[in-house]
């Protein structure tokens, strides 16, 4: 038996109290320990049974009952009542008749319960209530239920140990889109979804008969208008004061929005997996201390891990040790600023050994708050192209090297060709200061073609400069370089009114003009004229060059810049000049074209029209 704590002991153990809290109260209260022994009773109970505290403290139930109880009730049923009461402890109600210490004839409800909390855990707390006040406080009790059960904001309804529905409030009718009259009466199952009966159905069985006193589910329900919504439901029994079962309480939430988000992740999250494990590129996740947590079946192929082993690793494993430090100066100055980092090639290593070329890029994963929560890392096997590239590089150094070797023997064919060419034309002009009649003609040819030939290693010279010459553009005054090509040839009739403009070209810009105003003198015939004008239009600087000669036709416009097509002289010839000029307008960000002088009339001339960039102007700009 525990030792019974003394009214003193009881009143300054806490504070406050459950014994002077009891004193305060217009009812008797009897504590007792686990054993039924007296531990406490209030001066309500002191005065109605004319007991004093000390000399009841530590009485055993039937002691009690036997001194200071017997004596007070109206037979021998009911001194059996009360000391079964005590005796036993437990939930438990009586009604019983007592003859108070003043002779008054009075009814009380009694309840007993097991205290649950602090000091008091395991102590029987009893309450004498006269009927009067009981009937009163179930009047409280029910009003405050009434008010609760009305205006709950979740569906509430009482249902009988047979399953049928007593009643339901308002919520409830609400959420299914029905009237009382509707429910009462039915079975708590009509308005549920027919794959939901017979979990339900047997999950109520039990409850009713008292193998479990409460039980939560999730369930489908059908409203009135064929809608389905989600509830859940709790359903509590409901015992009288001798324990037995009387009925149910269920009190359904709705909760359709929330299903319908998780039915929303679900898919989500089957959508995100499918693309996981569906991309070509290895992805790996990994936590913010760098421990594997997920990787997709890419980078198990790639890799040669399973899955689970990857999960037992660290991303640092992954990671030859001398990319370590490459990798935390991308982490502090990209992905922890931005969130991610731009592509970029490291290594990695398989599970044999091997390391091969990646590469990779890496995102930060927040968590719901924005934290950061760990990394994506998304990579691709390079090895292909890294020998792709190591193969361009062998094979443009080979043809480097043979283009030294080539340029070298042009060189030395350049230089012996002119120097043979110079020779022969001593003697070509010689033989045609000598030679008369037919003879002279042939001469005359002789020099023509050593002419030739030392122009088509000009124009060979000039296209290795173009090659050669550096992708560097600077402003350069037109006008100049205009008038100098013109006073190569002094003989021809040729105008220009001036262009006092600076464009975008280099040092190989007079051979433009060289070429055009050659092509239009030497193959315009007896007296064709020239014309050279310059306009400024839209950020470009438009140049045409315009001969009254035989023109182009039509069908050799199209391929007149190309290499080796002449487009408007007879006989053969290396017909290099065209395509240099289209070449470096090209290189300078412009266009060429020929045209008619005058639109339609071919045989009237042609117009060689081209156009620069001015200082300042992106390539394409003003086109």
């Amino acid at each position: 038996m525990e030792t019974p704590m003394c009214p003193r002991q009881a009143g300054s153990a806490e504070s406050p109290s459950i014994y002077r809290w009891s004193d305060e109260l217009d009812e008797g209260v009897l504590i007792t320990d686990s054993d039924g022994a007296v531990v406490w009773l209030n001066e309500y109970f002191q005065d109605m049974f004319a007991v004093g505290r000390e000399a009841a403290i530590g009485l055993a139930p039937d002691e009690f009952v036997r001194r200071h109880l017997a004596e007070h009730l109206p037979d021998e049923a009911a001194v059996d009542r009360i000391r079964g009461l005590l005796c036993t402890g437990g939930q438990r109600e009586i009604d019983l008749a007592v003859q108070t210490a003043r002779g008054a004839s009075r009814r009380f409800f009694v309840t007993s319960r097991e205290m649950q909390h602090g000091p008091y855990r395991g102590k029987h707390l009893i309450r004498f209530r006269e009927t009067a006040r009981s009937d009163e406080v179930l009047r409280e009790r029910e009003a405050t239920f009434r008010a609760i059960f009305e205006g709950a904001g979740i569906g509430v309804v009482l249902i009988d140990l047979a399953g049928r529905v007593i009643e339901c409030n308002p919520r409830l009718l609400e959420m299914l889109g029905s009237r009382a009259d509707e429910l009462v009466g039915k079975h708590f199952t009509c308005y549920s979804c027919p794959d939901d009966l017979h979990p339900d159905v047997d999950l109520f069985r039990d409850l009713a008969a008292g193998r479990r006193d409460r039980y939560t589910v999730e369930r489908r329900y059908v409203r009135s208008d064929g809608a389905i919504l989600w509830g859940q439901r709790t359903v509590s029994l409901v015992r009288d004061g001798r324990g037995a079962p009387r009925f149910a309480v269920a009190m359904v939430e709705e909760i359709t929005d929330r299903k319908q988000t998780e039915e929303a992740l679900r898919e989500s999250e089957m959508r995100f997996r499918s693309l996981f494990e569906s991309s070509r590129d290895a992805i790996i996740c990994a936590d913010l201390e760098g421990c594997i947590v997920d990787a997709n079946i890419a980078a198990e192929r790639l890799l040669h891990y399973t899955c689970d082993e990857l999960r037992s690793m660290t991303y640092q494993q992954l990671t030859p040790a001398r990319w370590h430090a490459v990798e935390e100066e991308i982490l502090e100055s990209q992905i922890v600023p931005s969130g991610y980092s731009d592509l970029y090639e490291k290594e990695y290593v398989r599970k044999d050994g091997t390391v091969f070329p990646i590469n990779i890029r890496v995102w930060l994963i927040a968590d719901t708050g924005g934290r950061p929560a760990g990394y994506w890392a998304i990579f691709r096997d390079i090895s292909d192209r890294k020998r792709a590239e190591e193969a361009l590089r062998q094979r443009t150094w080979e043809l480097e090297a043979a283009r030294d070797e080539a340029n070298l023997y042009l060189d030395i064919m350049t230089h012996d060709v002119r120097n043979a060419n110079t020779a022969s034309g001593m003697y070509a002009d010689l033989l045609v200061e000598l030679l008369e009649g037919e003879e002279q003609i042939y001469a005359r040819k002789l020099r023509d073609a050593i002419r030739r030939s030392n122009e088509i290693l000009a124009n060979v010279a000039t296209i290795r400069r173009i090659q050669d010459a550096s992708d560097i553009l600077l402003p350069m005054r037109l006008d100049p370089v205009i008038r100098e090509e013109i006073g190569n040839f002094p003989g021809a009739a040729i105008r220009y009114g001036g262009a006092d403009v600076r464009v975008l070209a280099d040092g190989l810009l007079p051979m433009v003009f060289a070429n055009l105003i050659g092509n239009a003198v030497k193959f315009g015939g007896p007296g064709v004229e020239v014309a050279v004008r310059v306009e400024e239009e839209d950020g470009l600087v438009r140049v045409s060059i315009e001969d009254t000669g035989p023109g182009v036709p039509d069908e050799v416009k199209e391929k007149l810049f190309q290499r080796f097509e002449r487009g408007r002289a007879k006989g053969r010839g290396e017909g290099l000049g065209l395509f240099i000029a289209r070449t470096l307008v090209e290189r300078y960000g412009g266009t060429i074209r020929v045209d008619d002088r005058v639109a339609g009339r071919p045989e009237e001339g042609a117009a060689f029209r081209f156009t620069l960039r001015l200082p300042g102007h992106a390539p394409g700009s003003g086109e």
